[in-house]
């Protein structure tokens, strides 16, 4: 197994530009579910459907990326 210097360095800047990206994400996740819990429920309303905006969101991001790999013929897009 030979890993070229560029591939290691490609490795190190992704897992150092995620994983700031995900501690700020889980942080305001919990900040917000508390947020949630102790106010009244039209705030718990807005921000669930906020969750829902991201997850569709997140769907269909994923599903545009792995989508062509499923496909039986390629795709014109």
């Amino acid at each position: 197994m030979n890993i070229q210097l560029v591939t290691l360095l490609k490795i190190a800047g992704w897992i150092l530009t995620i994983a700031p990206l995900a501690a700020f994400l889980l942080f305001a996740v919990i900040m917000v579910r508390e947020i949630s819990k102790n106010d009244d429920e039209s705030l718990k309303g807005i921000i669930n459907i906020g969750y829902l905006i991201f997850g569709l969101g997140v769907v269909l991001l994923i599903v545009s990326y792995v989508g062509g790999y499923f496909a039986t013929s390629p795709s014109s897009i």
